[in-house]
């Protein structure tokens, strides 16, 4: 049997053809294997967004409450043992519970950021300091209608002790108030 160069040429085209067509059929495959991995990473990239959008708005409310709590610390705190007392007082704000503040810890612990969470427990100890200081005071002269003891200077000391945890306690709420502000518009 004798190979002609036209028998070479029509096997080429054949080679060819079917070269083109195996070329062909992968370059499809590999067109179906791209889309769905860019569809897996879409999918993937949508979850990621859904979850930091529901992440988001469970932060805002725990952060809202938050604040609703800390704000109401801070009127009790500056209705105990005030400066100046006003006639007649102001009705009397209860501290949140230690059942309702447990409850805050948890949820600012679970969504709120590593900031929030640190800052959130500042304002709960600097609470405590503050009345810590007013049990001193209380201890120290418990009978405001009797004169006052002979021992002034602890007297004095603790009472610029509440003012001062006042303030500090002011504070902390303020930088509470901003991280959380912050948080949530970015």
């Amino acid at each position: 049997m004798t190979i002609t160069a036209s028998d070479v040429i029509a096997a080429i085209a054949v080679f060819a053809t079917v070269a083109v067509a195996w070329i062909a059929h992968l370059d499809r495959n590999g067109d179906r294997e791209n889309q769905r991995s860019l569809s897996r990473e879409g999918h993937e990239h949508e979850r990621t967004l859904a979850r930091e959008a529901r992440l988001q708005e469970r932060r805002a409310g725990a952060y809202r409450d938050m604040l609703v709590m800390a704000f109401r610390i801070q009127e009790v705190v500056a209705q105990t043992m005030p400066i100046l007392e006003s006639v007649p007082p102001p009705p009397r704000i209860p501290l949140p519970t230690n059942e309702e503040q447990r409850e805050m810890a948890a949820t600012v612990a679970a969504y709120g950021s590593p900031d929030v969470v640190a800052l959130f427990r500042a304002v709960v100890t600097q609470t405590r300091a503050f009345f810590n200081a007013v049990w001193l005071v209380n201890a120290l002269y418990p009978d405001r209608s009797m004169p006052p003891p002979r021992n002034l200077v602890e007297l004095h000391k603790a009472e610029e002790d509440i003012h001062h945890q006042r303030q500090v306690l002011g504070s902390a709420v303020d930088e509470l108030e901003r991280v959380a502000r912050d948080e949530l518009a970015s």
